[in-house]
């Protein structure tokens, strides 16, 4: 409750999921090394590659590919190839839509950059981007051939020698990618969904809702519902709780 999980915790009880939650300084239950399947999605966020072990990648990697369970990554320091997350070379990476850098992939943006849909996609699909959210921070991570890029997240440039600056998009980076790893649907977001990197995806959206005691907008709920539906289930369409 007093830890950055509250705020995916939060999402999941508003989403109406059942979960088992592990902190980031636990071994993974044991229930995951079992060869039967007692999870639909396994959601990794800041959760260490060496706090998984063997065992659990390989367990995983089984889930994933073999018995059809849904992966998610989302983006940290202690995820990808973070300072603490060191997910390369791993089997979990191998399933993932997208290939991690070799070095520290963490980018950090004090101007931020905003999220923009960049194709059709049943996690997106009838969200509103109308104000669209800015994250201050993300792994680099590319694209696997044949994953589909959903959301990409441009830089903001500033520029101007008056008092009153000139706002401009800049680069463009990936942000949330997903694929198929075996039987498993598959989803890597590149930032954070909770503080700091999250910036003002938290209050994506402009009804606030209490869960779990954190007050958050309901779009942003919306998102990482949709996310694990479709990491679980893969459907082409999605109804917004909204």
């Amino acid at each position: 409750r007093h830890s950055s999980a509250r705020y995916i915790v939060g999402a999941l009880q508003w989403g109406g999921f059942e979960y088992e939650h592990r902190d980031c300084t636990e071994p993974p239950p044991e229930r995951l090394l079992e060869r039967e399947r007692h999870y639909d999605v396994v959601l990794l966020s800041d959760y260490p590659a060496r706090r998984l072990g063997t065992d659990g990648d390989a367990a995983i990697a089984r889930l994933v590919r073999d018995e059809g369970v849904g992966l998610v990554m989302l983006g940290g320091w202690a995820s990808f190839t973070g300072l603490d997350g060191q997910y390369r070379n791993t089997s979990v990476a191998d399933l993932l839509p997208v290939r991690m850098s070799a070095r520290d992939d963490r980018r950090n943006a004090p101007t931020g950059l905003v999220l923009w849909p960049a194709s059709s996609h049943p996690v997106i699909d009838g969200l509103s981007f109308r104000r669209p959210p800015v994250i201050a921070g993300y792994n680099q991570l590319t694209p696997r051939a044949g994953a589909t890029v959903v959301l990409n997240a441009f830089e903001l440039r500033c520029r101007g020698r008056s008092h009153t600056p000139v706002m401009s998009l800049g680069a463009m980076h990936p942000m949330l990618v997903t694929g198929k790893g075996g039987a498993g649907h598959t989803v890597a977001f590149a930032s954070d969904l909770a503080p700091h990197w999250c910036g003002g995806i938290v209050d994506w959206g402009r009804s606030r809702v209490q869960t779990s005691g954190i007050e958050v907008g309901e779009i942003y709920l919306d998102f990482i519902r949709r996310m694990v539906t479709f990491a679980a289930t893969g459907a082409a369409t999605l109804d917004s709780r909204r």
